[in-house]
């Protein structure tokens, strides 16, 4: 194995020195755009099938954003912040309150007009049944959203938050009118895009919105295919049945752009590949040496260079670098370092066997290393064969659906060792990842919340970092709580593994583009997508 993983490593390099840059943002060139136009794009798994009335979520709001809803703030593709429903916003002298003030004059698709009330129906009736944004929610109590007049809304959290505005740009906290949810139908709500058709587990159809209030989208239907395989979106593309692909494999990326007939645009690194390690009692990873060995031992820049195929960047943080700011460097990077690793789980007692895989009281040092579908299958095999090198047995369970995958998450414990994840920053608040993943008063985070149960050394420094990026009042003062947290998750306590930054690539025929990939795609808008024609 080791010997194919350099291998590809070395494929790579050869490859990488020959080929060009990805084209980014340029428009499609040698046509006029058509606002007629159709778009077909091959998206992931249609994740959201649970549905019932009132459901937090749907497919038009989370993980595809449709754009049929929208928020009160919009968070753009370098994380900072712009107005949606709400033109501006502001901090109260009471330094707990944020205010909104609402645009005025849009309407729902239905042609309701749009006010606080459907404000306060989202944020101050829906969340108190857990109905919508957790993060924010979770914040707010029964009294916490207050009409000042019909355009004007402020949020007082019963717990300190000052980071809502940067939170609430998240398509799950986007406002549906009062009296219905998002899987209402017909879907209503004030976005540049309506609904026309949703099959689940097919796909769904939308269209330009002619009474939208901004600016319209450039495309005037889009049709969205759920293909959860990355390489069956890739040959749709191939064969002519999709215009568009996301999250295009990253190895096909500098075959389909060396191809006359697509082009391949890539977003920033904004999703990253994280470890997270269970550290729950009767898990081998329980151990504060094995999760410090795991770490040591993942070669981070052969992982880009041979699962992302070079798009993209070693890991270090839970977040993209810029969301920090200066305080990035807080956060030390890890390199491979197989002797220390080596060295650690010896001194822990586990000793080398015949077989080379360590073992103590009898006990191999074995790990279950959870995939979900999207993870492709190269990424698992590079850490199984790095922590080989190390002595430590790797079982594999690559999940083919989100309900299997929950189903291993099951009783809040998990039948794991490592999680393998792509998440993304879906929000502007820099601790957005930590504080959603890793905060003890988060319900679903038992397995690796450092101040739940058993609590880590570090545990209620932790919570403390929680703490003061909630009720931080300038943008340095939550980065440096956020880096202070990652820096505890991944360099003391090393209940987060990061692997790798990784580019959103997207695929698409010549005639289309878009215009401004956002490396969250949660928070990917399609104003920007255009298809041309003409010559």
């Amino acid at each position: 194995m080791r010997r194919k993983i350099l291998l590809l490593v070395v494929l790579v390099s050869l490859v990488a020195a020959a080929c060009s840059a990805s084209e980014t943002t340029d428009s499609a060139k040698g046509g006029t755009p058509d606002l007629n136009a159709e778009v077909r794009i091959a998206a992931n798994e249609d994740t959201w099938l649970e549905g019932g009335p009132g459901a937090k979520s749907s497919q038009y709001m989370y993980v595809l954003n449709a754009n049929i809803f929208e928020p009160l703030v919009y968070l753009e593709a370098d994380y900072t912040l712009r107005p949606g429903l709400a033109e501006r916003w502001e901090i109260q002298p009471d330094g707990k309150t944020t205010r909104f003030f609402l645009r005025q004059g849009v309407t729902f698709q239905n042609g309701q007009p749009f006010s606080a009330d459907d404000v306060m129906w989202t944020w101050g009736e829906r969340q108190l049944e857990g109905k919508t944004l957790g993060t924010v929610a979770n914040t707010l109590g029964p009294d916490s959203v207050k009409k000042i007049d019909d355009f004007t809304v402020d949020f007082t959290p019963v717990q300190p938050n000052l980071r809502i505005a940067q939170q609430i740009v998240h398509p799950e906290g986007a406002i549906v009118a009062k009296g219905t949810h998002n899987d209402t139908m017909p879907a209503n709500g004030t976005g540049p895009y309506k609904v026309v058709s949703y099959t689940p587990t097919q796909g769904a159809v939308i269209e330009r919105n002619d009474s939208y209030w901004g600016d319209k989208p450039k495309v005037k239907r889009i049709v969205f295919q759920f293909l959860p395989d990355p390489q069956t979106r890739l040959e749709a593309l191939r064969a002519g049945q999709v215009d568009f692909v996301i999250d295009l494999p990253p190895d096909a990326a500098k075959s389909i752009e060396s191809d006359d007939r697509f082009r391949v645009v890539q977003s920033k690194p904004g999703r990253v590949n994280l470890l997270y390690v269970n550290k729950l009692e009767g898990r081998v990873t329980s151990e504060k040496a094995v999760r410090e060995a795991i770490s040591t031992a993942i070669d981070r820049k052969a992982y880009v260079d041979v699962v992302l195929d070079g798009n993209g960047e070693p890991g270090r943080w839970m977040a993209p670098e810029a969301v920090l700011g200066a305080s990035a460097d807080t956060v030390k990077p890890i390199s491979r370092d197989l002797d220390k690793s080596k060295k650690l789980l010896e001194d822990a007692g586990w000793k080398a066997g015949a077989d080379g895989i360590r073992e103590r009281d009898g006990k191999k040092l074995s790990v279950r290393l959870l995939g979900q579908q999207e993870v492709p299958e190269s990424s698992l095999l590079v850490i199984q064969a790095n922590l080989k090198e190390a002595g430590v047995d790797t079982v594999i369970m690559k999940t083919p659906d989100g309900a299997t995958r929950n189903s291993l998450y099951a009783s809040g414990k998990g039948d794991f060792d490592l999680d393998l994840e792509p998440p993304n920053q879906n929000d502007g608040n820099p601790a957005f990842l930590p504080v959603l993943r890793m905060y003890s008063k988060s319900a679903t985070n038992v397995q690796f919340a450092p101040n739940a149960v058993p609590v880590t050394e570090n545990g209620p420094a932790f919570d403390a970092e929680v703490d003061k990026a909630l009720a931080a009042k300038t943008t340095p003062e939550v980065q440096q709580a956020a880096a202070n947290m990652m820096k505890i998750l991944s360099n003391d306590d090393y209940l987060v593994i990061p692997l790798a930054g990784a580019n959103r690539i997207y695929g698409m025929s010549k005639d289309v583009n878009l215009g401004d990939p956002h490396p969250s795609f949660t928070n990917q808008t399609w104003f920007s997508l255009t298809k041309t024609s003409g010559s």
